[in-house]
């Protein structure tokens, strides 16, 4: 089983040994249903996947498509990258993964990776999850840019992981991820600030009651509340967004909303 250490800088003794499946399995993005079922043939059915309440606050971002990724800072100073389904590389790493889009990640993201690790002083391990963009990653690329050189970076979220939990057998760690264990909003903001990572766009925030339950006024809405993307990296980009990603304050409840999934289930409805 591959393991390392992480070591107390004031006392200088190993206070944990993590497990790298651990790490990976702790440290990963609860999934983002969309805010419609989906059903057969990629066609979006009236049913919503969760309830938001009125009264309920919902935090709008801007869907970024690019591809997610993972920095994990250890209390430590080192750190690790990662993709949404698997660890990409560590500090001190000889050999790069030899994707091609992991190698867009990993240089994206090594130099913010080292400044993060070096500020964070929490107790715990910081997971702080992004979209890279651009630079010829996935079909719409030339949404942010006319340069298949030039990569975005966006944060769109953050997370506290108490250490004890790597521990844990990976079964255990799933379904306490799952289950909302993962501590979102811990004091990271100054760490990531330093090292230079915009947000993803903050689209603002609506009541519960305020996100259309129906197909149709949903598609009108998205329409109305983000016309072109926010997130372009220079002029050549055509600006055309993918969605929006709708958040309660705990992240219990995360659906996103692509626009080409209602445009394809508009023109199947009116056939």
């Amino acid at each position: 089983m591959l393991a390392f250490s992480i070591s107390d800088k004031k006392e200088n003794k190993t206070v944990n040994t993590l497990r790298l499946e651990a790490i990976d399995t702790a440290t990963k993005y609860p999934s983002i249903p969309t805010w419609h079922q989906m059903g057969d043939k990629g066609i979006l059915t009236e049913t919503t996947t969760v309830a938001f309440e009125p009264g309920e606050p919902i935090y709008l971002t801007e869907k970024i498509d690019g591809t997610n990724a993972r920095i994990i800072a250890l209390p430590d100073g080192d750190w690790l990258l990662g993709s949404r389904k698997q660890l990409l590389a560590a500090r001190g790493d000889r050999v790069p993964n030899q994707g091609s889009e992991a190698q867009v990640v990993i240089a994206a993201l090594a130099t913010a990776a080292e400044t993060i690790a070096a500020g964070w002083n929490g107790p715990g391990v910081l997971a702080v999850y992004c979209e890279v963009y651009g630079a010829g990653i996935g079909r719409a690329w030339r949404n942010y840019t006319a340069n298949r050189h030039h990569a975005g970076v966006r944060v769109f979220d953050a997370a506290q992981i108490d250490p004890a939990v790597f521990e844990w057998d990976t079964a255990r760690i799933a379904a306490w991820r799952d289950g909302g264990g993962q501590d979102f909003g811990p004091d990271s903001a100054e760490a990531i600030r330093d090292a230079g990572i915009e947000p993803v766009p903050d689209l603002g925030g609506i009541d519960g009651a305020d996100l259309p339950a129906a197909i149709e006024p949903t598609a009108q809405w998205l329409r109305a509340r983000l016309r072109q993307s926010r997130a372009v990296l220079d002029e050549g980009g055509a600006a055309r967004p993918e969605g929006i990603v709708a958040r309660g304050a705990d992240r219990s409840k995360i659906v996103k909303l692509r626009f080409a999934d209602y445009a394809a289930t508009l023109r199947q409805q009116r056939r």
